[in-house]
């Protein structure tokens, strides 16, 4: 230490090159040459000499290295504020009580450090969680697991041993005990509904067409004829019935009626006179029932208020009145009673589309964008296709997709994503986010610094939900590392005092996008 002030008012501080411990004493910096005569600082220890005997400060079991050389808990290890938790961590309230976790988008890994998720963008393997590579897909850099790891919910990843039951994780088809097959796509042999669309979208044990999944999903058994077998799993077109092939992308092909078959209600593939879209006709006597003959073309259509099917016959469009004796309605509906009457509506997991078809929701497995439902289409590699948001379309909590902040919109169209309204004027109107959230950097919208949360997922960016000292409620507030400003919300400490950080967030931030604070409403446009 040493001794600075003027007389009568002078302290003992620390030398250059020393931090203040907690002790009251001096320690030098993380990294920095150390020894008995100069002691590391706090949550330090002088590390093994080199050969030369030199030796320097490292951080000990249970912390990790901070952006200022100093050392805080890692992942996973107790904390009483975030402050002290290491670099992209904030500390997290648990049940059983508050520890570090790693900011959104980030996972802990096994030195306590942070690292990008599974899927997340990165530059090399090292930016990635444990057990994981960073590898291009789509045209992206992103982290996937390495081979013999899977997924988890949390978006890390886990050694994986294969279980060969109907249900579990699989990679290729020798990991599945025998009648089944590894696919991405849900298939109706499961004994029961344990396993949804909404499971977390990897490949999976499933029975080949023709057997059932035993009670307890430990093998496959032979079924009985099944009337509504439709499109089941498949590989290749010996595991397919009489007149049907296996179509679609690798372990991901399903069962279907071959050219000039439909599937009739016994299950069967039968030979078809007539399809909508295909069949010529001279007038709509030569067509079938909900079906007309357009004169342009001189091909037979389906009738107003119907839909086309699979199959290539017409069914009832979502909200037309039917018989729930008679299969009219289309393709994923059923005919419910809905204010006194009868009518089609789509099934679960599904919402109506503008041409009177249903389409699934945000994140469920498909094989084709007409599947999906409206401002969505399929993407994703063979292993993992599910329905993702159209480009400037956004997710929304129900899980359908709307634009996002900043988009062009109609007024009472319900065309924004959640948070926001369609505002401006007559002629040049905009999704905007309203009070009290503001758009964030993917262009949804997330809570203001200070505003009630139950999670960081709610807030706007860089911010975490966290338990407020004063309020005694969750509210948001920023990261680790970050500082809040009236103007540019959260921004990194080290952009230098308030004003230095406004004169910034100007500078550097308004070319790339403008503030328009219009009363209630906070609007993010593009320049």
């Amino acid at each position: 230490m040493e001794c600075v002030g003027k007389a009568g008012r002078q302290s003992c501080v620390c030398a250059p090159g020393f931090f203040s411990k907690e002790d009251e004493t001096c320690g030098k910096p993380l990294n920095a040459p150390c020894s008995s005569a100069a002691p590391c600082g706090d949550n330090m220890q002088c590390g093994d000499q080199d050969q030369a005997g030199n030796a320097t400060c490292v951080c000990t079991a249970g912390h990790v290295p901070r952006t200022n050389s100093t050392c805080g808990p890692g992942a996973g290890e107790k904390c009483p504020t975030s402050d002290v938790c290491g670099y992209l961590m904030t500390c997290h309230r648990y049940s059983w009580g508050q520890a570090c976790a790693c900011v959104t988008g980030y996972v802990g890994r096994g030195s306590g450090i942070c690292g990008i998720q599974v899927g997340g963008n990165c530059s090399v393997t090292s930016d990635c969680g444990d057990d994981m590579v960073c590898m291009t897909s789509e045209g992206y850099q992103t982290c996937h697991c390495v081979q013999g790891y899977v997924p988890t919910d949390d978006w890390s990843c886990e050694l994986w041993i294969p279980e060969r039951r109907v249900g579990s994780v699989c990679v290729t088809r020798a990991d599945c005990g025998e009648h089944m097959v590894c696919s991405s796509v849900t298939n109706h042999s499961l004994s029961n509904d344990s396993l949804s669309n909404d499971s977390l979208p990897i490949p999976l044990c499933y029975c080949v067409p023709g057997y059932n999944a035993s009670a307890d999903n430990q093998s496959c058994i032979l079924q009985d004829k099944d009337p509504l077998v439709n499109a089941l799993v498949c590989v290749t077109n010996k595991e397919c019935g009489d007149r049907e092939v296996c179509e679609g992308p690798p372990g991901a092909a399903m069962c279907q009626c071959d050219t000039g078959y439909v599937r009739d209600t016994d299950g069967d593939c039968v030979e078809s006179e007539v399809t909508a879209n295909s069949s010529a006709c001279e007038s709509s006597e030569d067509c079938d029932v909900n079906m007309e003959c357009e004169q342009s073309s001189l091909t037979c259509v389906c009738r107003p208020y119907h839909v086309l099917r699979e199959n290539g016959s017409c069914g009832k469009a979502v909200q037309q009145a039917c018989d729930p004796e008679v299969g009219q309605c289309g393709d994923h509906m059923t005919c419910t009673s809905s204010a006194g009457q009868e009518v089609c509506e789509c099934d679960r997991d599904t919402v109506p589309r503008t041409d009177g078809t249903c389409g699934k929701l945000y994140g469920a497995p498909c094989l084709a964008d007409s599947q999906c439902a409206d401002d969505m289409t399929c993407s994703g590699d063979v292993w993992n296709r599910t329905c993702a948001c159209d480009a400037t379309f956004i997710p929304r909590q129900d899980r359908t997709c709307g634009l996002q902040s900043g988009s062009p919109c109609l007024s009472g169209h319900n065309e924004c994503g959640d948070h926001m309204e369609c505002s401006g004027n007559t002629s040049d109107t905009f999704c905007a986010c309203v009070s009290p959230t503001v758009a964030r950097q993917d262009r949804s919208c997330g809570l203001t610094f200070g505003q009630p949360c139950t999670s960081e997922q709610q807030c706007a960016d860089f911010m975490t939900c966290e338990l407020s000292a004063e309020s005694g409620t969750e509210i948001c507030a920023c990261v680790n590392y970050f500082v809040h400003h009236d103007m540019a919300g959260c921004v990194l400490k080290n952009k230098g005092d308030p004003s230095s950080r406004a004169s910034w967030m100007t500078s550097s931030s308004v070319s790339s996008f403008v503030l328009c604070c219009c009363a209630s409403l906070v609007l993010v446009l593009p320049t």
